[in-house]
């Protein structure tokens, strides 16, 4: 078990002397689990209820009868929605 895991929904790779506490682990650990938003990895997802978005700040533009529509600024650390590219440098 590691980090890299995380999150884990379900305990079928505990060993099972550990198993007694997935329950209580696996309500906890989602505000340790902030949602990478990648491109193209985007169309058709479905979030766990329990999952953090890693928004730094977010307002509402549009509100419908079933909708809501955001302009959200995420923390850098979990943005890759657009490659961050190096400035050429210079010789």
């Amino acid at each position: 078990m590691a980090d890299v895991g995380l999150p884990f929904h379900s305990c079928d790779a505990w060993p099972e002397a550990v198993q007694y506490i997935f329950d209580e682990f696996y309500k906890a650990q989602w505000k340790f689990c902030p949602k990478r938003l990648i491109s193209r990895q985007l169309h058709d997802i479905w979030l766990d209820k329990n999952i953090v978005v890693p928004f730094k700040e977010k307002r509402i533009l549009k509100e419908g009868e079933d909708s809501v529509i955001f302009k959200v600024e995420l923390f850098n650390e979990y943005n890759h929605l657009i490659t961050v590219r190096q400035p050429p440098a210079r010789a």
